[in-house]
């Protein structure tokens, strides 16, 4: 990793991502009912209403991952004390799909997100996206490949902004929304991050051979951690959707529910 600084920076990327990259807009507290007057079909991806929110997706498989997880999240967060979760909406990426919005725009939606935060400090993670996106992009790789293995976080008032398919009244209806990658949308971006830095540093035959037979073990880690990840985004999603519990609380839960899974800010 020392000697192959554009990966490490990327992962970097990745994990700084995973916990610190959220487009926050004020939006309304959801209901608690699912929401109504929706397309069936937001581009390629199609919508599986289900309790606690609805998931958009290309393939009912992935819908099922993102309603697992979903379901756990809200079981854990009931036994916490919070009795009736924020409804949402999930947008599911997998793999050969591109994301529902193109990482220009969300980009700039962070950049507005933040012109409109009063006294929060987040232009570290705006400027960390911005030149991680030039950087590979002028080495030749993609920022939407290091997307792809990421959990993106969009506040309820942002809908109506990135993803103009929606109806522009509906993100009422929504107390948060996020982008995940399903298991084959994780592996497939890894391999593409493996073998773009194998090539960019003219990685001998041997060792090629050496880095394909851990490839199977390289894939678990990554998928599991990027959905513990995810998990404990949207945990923290569904926190902030509660008005009626104090920040403190929130952030002591949060932390405890990070710990839980494994993910120590360390």
């Amino acid at each position: 990793m020392k000697r192959r600084p554009l990966i490490a920076g990327g992962l970097a990327v990745l994990l700084l991502c995973s916990f610190g990259f959220t487009i926050r807009t004020e939006g309304s507290q959801s209901q608690g009912q699912a929401t109504k007057g929706w397309p069936e079909q937001l581009g390629t991806r199609k919508l599986y209403p289900c309790e606690y929110g609805s998931i958009y997706a290309g393939k009912k498989s992935g819908a099922d991952q993102a309603k697992k997880v979903l379901q756990t999240v809200v079981k854990d967060l009931k036994q916490a004390g919070v009795t009736n979760p924020t409804d949402g909406l999930i947008l599911v990426r997998d793999n050969n799909e591109n994301l529902p919005i193109e990482a220009a725009k969300l980009i700039e939606a962070v950049s507005k997100a933040e012109a409109q935060k009063a006294g929060e400090k987040s232009e570290d993670t705006l400027k960390a996206l911005t030149e991680a996106k030039e950087k590979m992009e002028k080495e030749g790789l993609e920022m939407d490949v290091v997307l792809s293995l990421v959990p993106i976080p969009i506040g309820p008032g942002g809908l109506p902004e990135i993803l103009k398919e929606l109806p522009h009244n509906e993100d009422q209806q929504v107390g948060w929304c996020i982008i995940v990658p399903t298991d084959g949308c994780v592996k497939a971006g890894i391999k593409k991050i493996i073998d773009f830095g194998m090539k960019k540093e003219k990685v001998g035959l041997a060792k090629r051979l050496a880095i394909g037979a851990l490839m199977p073990l390289i894939e678990h880690k990554a998928v599991e951690h990027v959905k513990k990840s995810w998990q404990a985004m949207l945990y923290q999603l569904l926190l902030d959707a509660e008005k009626d519990l104090p920040a403190e609380q929130k952030q002591q839960m949060h932390r405890a529910y990070k710990q839980k899974l494994g993910l120590d800010d360390d």
